[in-house]
């Protein structure tokens, strides 16, 4: 036997109910309205909250070269986050066995993985087509039926054609406008489209019959004019007047949020990208505050709507979190610079004390 710990009377903001959860060797054993204390490590909870763990339906790690490391885990469970998509660049996957593949990368409990195809538009993807239509069935039974696109390249509209031919629901960063705008009068049917983030992307988004669309937190937050001239990132942090433009169009509009993080690699990082999963949870419950968005809306654009979206069985992983955590947000260790950290400054909303699920409790 293992030494019991139970966090008493924790409040639940969406519902106004309290519950107390015991953990015993890292896997949680309990949950009641109340529980008797005395048996173990008898925690006072009351003055924390259990929300829904996230759903982080976009972000970049190095999973094929690297596996998933502790640095990245610990990343996501810092942010609340208990699943994370992570595209799988086929040019890294084709000549690897995919059923090995991925049974590796999602063996483990917390952050579960959500493996996902993904295909860049220059020379990467010549013989795309060839090893899809080859490996199709075995994409269907192991991966969700998506696949990511670029719109930047010659081999774009190839692989556009090749995913709707493969019964594929395209996920599509566009480089420009003009490449939104030419998707919307071109594709020969729904895409999911990510990086909305202004009021014209949204509306022209939103011109292409059952399409979906996905921003991120650091869209939505008031990052400093200071800040986002140090950000190397595409597409850039738009302005405050911007931002205020498109906030008002969150609630109805936007499908999933999503944090597009981007892990650093072994070496120096050489390409854009943000580190900003540690700081998922705390960006949702500040942005949710500051524009008196309803909490339960904002959470399920990170929870149930992309399991829906991508036909995951979510579960009902948790996060216990100390709502009054409000110290200003600095670099991230281990590596993170300043041209990728758009929060450095801010003071967000809550931090994560836990991360949980059925299969494992995490104590950060």
């Amino acid at each position: 036997m293992s030494l019991q710990t139970t966090f008493h009377d924790l409040l639940q903001p969406l519902t106004g109910e309290r519950v107390s959860l015991r953990t015993e060797a890292g896997r949680l054993v309990e949950r009641a309205q109340s529980l008797p204390g005395g048996g173990g490590r008898d925690v006072d909870a009351s003055g924390l909250v259990l929300l829904p763990a996230l759903y982080d339906a976009d972000a970049h790690l190095p999973l094929v070269p690297l596996g998933l490391r502790e640095s990245d885990a610990y990343v996501a469970l810092s942010g609340g986050v208990a699943r994370v998509n992570v595209a799988l660049q086929w040019q890294e996957i084709r000549d690897l066995d995919l059923p090995d593949l991925v049974a590796d990368i999602t063996a483990r409990p917390l952050p579960k993985i959500t493996p996902i195809l993904s295909v860049h538009s220059d020379q990467d993807s010549t013989g795309f087509g060839e090893w899809l239509a080859e490996h199709r069935d075995e994409v269907a039974s192991l991966l969700p039926p998506v696949c990511k696109l670029y719109s930047y390249g010659e081999g774009f509209w190839e692989n556009l054609d090749t995913v709707f031919d493969a019964g594929l629901l395209p996920i599509i960063y566009c480089k420009d406008f003009a490449d939104v705008e030419a998707v919307v009068a071109k594709a020969r049917g729904p895409v999911h489209f990510r990086h909305a983030m202004t009021e014209e992307l949204v509306h022209t988004m939103r011109q292409l019959d059952g399409a979906t669309l996905q921003t991120s937190p650091h869209f939505l937050l008031p990052v400093s004019d200071e800040v986002r001239s140090q950000l190397y990132v595409l597409p850039p942090v738009a302005d405050a007047a911007t931002r205020d433009a498109f906030l008002p169009l969150v609630m109805d509009e936007i499908d999933l949020i999503v944090t597009d993080h981007n892990a650093p690699p072994m070496t120096a990082p050489t390409g854009p990208g943000l580190q900003v999963q540690q700081h998922f949870l705390p960006a949702l419950l500040t942005a949710a505050r500051q524009n008196d968005w309803p909490l339960a809306d904002v959470l399920a654009k990170a929870t149930t709507a992309p399991a829906a979206h991508f036909g995951v069985e979510l579960g009902e992983p948790f996060a216990i979190v100390d709502p009054t955590a409000t110290e200003p947000v600095g670099l991230w260790a281990p590596r993170q610079t300043a041209d990728r950290a758009p929060y450095a400054g801010l003071s967000l909303d809550g931090r994560v004390v836990a991360v949980g699920s059925d299969e494992e409790v995490v104590l950060l």
